[in-house]
């Protein structure tokens, strides 16, 4: 299982910069990203609808994304699963919760995301990072592509959404159990008196400008999702979730 998840999953390394800081230790700086992007011969074998979930996802232990689940493809109930999935008209209700509305899969012509559904049953963390190999580490947020599902998008379609309607994805950033801040998107927004937002393509969401480094040294994310109705099915596709990395070693 390990060894699989690990080709889902690169590692992408914008900066490194060793510096001695005493005469034992380094120091670098990069970025942590996730691109899951696999061989078009590995889909076929993720399940029979080409999702997989596991209780962890993740990349050699540092970054892993969260399942409430009893295992690897079974008792899946609530949290990301990992989905090559395109949107289309014979996916049952059930399957288009976890299917990208954007018609390309992933984000940037990537065939493979992450599709999360909340539900009441969920990790106490859905993103988490272990820094238990370095002596010090500090994290800042960077981003990531967000799109809504072919669920919400469906429902738009049918004209299910009314003035006032809304999903918002929030993100909460803990160190040590302890919270840090939280930032938040919305991929439907229908606020009387402005512009309707329905996000059906992978968008960018620039977290890092958001928080305008007030988001910081975290270890644990909390992602939830606002609806303004229960209606409203409270999922999302996320791909290429990238952040800043200063370590010591």
């Amino acid at each position: 299982m390990k060894n699989f998840i690990r080709i889902l999953v690169v590692a992408i390394f914008v900066a490194s910069l060793p510096s001695c800081v005493t005469p034992q230790n380094s120091s670098a700086t990069f970025a942590l990203g996730t691109s899951f992007e696999i061989p078009e011969s590995e889909i076929a074998s993720l399940s029979t609808d080409s999702t997989m979930y596991a209780p962890v996802l993740s990349w050699d232990q540092i970054m892993a994304f969260n399942t409430q689940a009893d295992g690897t493809n079974i008792g899946y109930q609530g949290g990301f699963k990992l989905s090559a999935k395109k949107g289309s008209p014979e996916d049952s209700d059930a399957q288009a919760i976890f299917c990208s509305a954007d018609p390309g899969a992933g984000a940037s012509e990537s065939n493979c995301y992450l599709a999360f559904r909340q539900t009441p049953t969920m990790p106490s963390f859905d993103i988490t990072f272990d820094y238990s190999a370095y002596i010090t580490a500090s994290s800042s947020v960077v981003g990531c592509y967000v799109c809504n599902s072919e669920c919400t998008r469906r429902m738009a379609e049918s004209g299910g959404f009314q003035q006032g309607d809304y999903l918002k994805v929030v993100m909460e950033f803990f160190r040590g159990g302890q919270f840090i801040g939280s930032l938040d998107k919305y991929l439907v927004d229908y606020s009387p008196g402005r512009d309707a937002v329905m996000v059906n393509e992978w968008e960018i969401w620039d977290m890092g400008t958001q928080s305008n480094g007030s988001i910081a040294s975290f270890d644990a994310i909390k992602i939830m999702i606002e609806t303004s109705r229960p209606e409203i099915e409270p999922c999302f596709c996320l791909d290429s979730f990238v952040v800043q990395l200063s370590v010591e070693y």
